[in-house]
């Protein structure tokens, strides 16, 4: 890897449409967006299919790994400008609590929101 890469749920619809977005949004081409589905990257990264199927995941070449609503706003970073001023409001105490509850109850519910496709009716494991 020699760039930060966006991992997410091949298989999720929600996912899938997000991922498209963040591809959009990422001009500069800075991130790398792939499902965990992709061959190799597990074991590239360390990562289980367990722990992506349960949440997003950010790793950065250097081997720093964030999860969920942490990796969210890390690959917000990474688009730069504006988005990359969003990314700094996870630290302000009370947005990072919110934002976690917020990702663990779409992870939770993901099977019933719109766009949802059938891999995400799949139980989650969430924190």
């Amino acid at each position: 890897m020699n760039k930060p890469v966006l991992i997410y749920d091949g298989d999720c619809g929600i996912c899938g449409r997000v991922a498209d977005v963040v591809r959009r949004l990422d001009r500069r081409a800075r991130l790398a967006v792939l499902p965990w589905q992709t061959p190799g990257l597990l074991e590239q990264t360390g990562l289980t299919p367990a722990q992506c199927a349960e949440a997003v995941w950010v790793v950065y070449p250097d081997g720093r790994q964030y999860r969920a609503a942490a990796a969210a706003n890390r690959a917000l970073r990474e688009l730069g400008g504006l988005w990359r001023v969003l990314s700094w409001l996870y630290i302000v105490p009370g947005i990072r609590q919110t934002e976690d509850i917020a990702y663990r109850w779409v992870a939770r519910n993901r099977h019933r929101l719109p766009g949802a496709s059938p891999a995400c009716a799949t139980p989650q494991k969430t924190d």
